[in-house]
């Protein structure tokens, strides 16, 4: 697959958040919201990463932009 593939970007960074390598899961589920910014599904994926890191303010601010996107 092609080293920018969303689904494949997805599935990495949930490999590394599953391997508590938060700051490169943060990094790549950044990367395929920006690869990908009108897409709901990373909005809520970003989200649930930043709220698993206690960051509310920008789990809020993701799941606000899914909710707005869908």
């Amino acid at each position: 697959l092609q080293p920018d593939h969303p689904p494949t970007l997805s599935a990495l960074a949930m490999v590394a958040a599953r391997l508590n390598r938060w700051k490169e899961a943060l990094a790549l589920f950044q990367k395929v919201v920006e690869i990908d910014p009108s897409s709901p599904d990373a909005h809520v994926n970003l989200g649930i990463a930043r709220a698993d890191q206690y960051d509310l303010p920008g789990a809020r601010d993701s799941f606000a932009e899914a909710v707005r996107l869908a």
